[in-house]
């Protein structure tokens, strides 16, 4: 991994190596490269990206304040990012403030809906409680996310996703 860094210090391979660091367990040193990496680049795009993974170390580490202050200033980048809104949407979350928490991730949805997150429908959920062999209702209609701007209170309630979101 050093050598990566050594021959091309730059966005990419600081953000290759943090996400090193962070699989090994060391978040101080995932989080220091990933702040190199953010100071290495030179696109909003690049900005964004750092951002978004400087949120989710910090509110993995149980910092939300500082999760809520590198999604808020990677908003300020790329201005509606569903990316940096389900990011600002979990550090609210993890706060306590579900209205906004809600909002945000609403937002990300309409903007991005995900197959994944179909897990997250109520009634998807609801019905995999029911039959817990059903695969989280993926049989019968695979593919279709739920609807935008359903965005379920529970899962706000819940420590995370149900499931890794990166």
């Amino acid at each position: 991994m050093q050598h990566m860094v050594d021959l091309r210090p730059g966005t990419p391979s600081l953000a290759r190596a943090s996400y090193a660091w962070e699989l090994r367990g060391d978040v101080a040193a995932a989080t220091e490269n990933m702040k190199r990496a953010l100071d290495d680049a030179n696109t909003p795009a690049d900005r964004a990206f750092t951002l978004y993974h400087l949120a989710q170390l910090a509110l993995d580490s149980g910092d939300q304040k500082t999760a809520l202050a590198h999604a808020e200033e990677g908003l300020r980048v790329i201005p509606g990012s569903a990316e940096l809104l389900e990011g600002r949407a979990k550090a609210e979350a993890a706060l306590g403030n579900t209205d906004t928490a809600l909002a945000d991730y609403t937002s990300a949805l309409a903007k991005v809906p995900q197959p994944a997150n179909r897990a997250l429908d109520p009634a998807r959920r609801n019905r995999h409680a029911r039959d817990p062999g059903s695969r989280a209702g993926w049989g019968d209609r695979a593919g279709v996310p739920p609807a935008a701007g359903r965005a379920p209170a529970w899962w706000l309630r819940s420590a995370g996703p149900p499931c890794a979101s990166t």
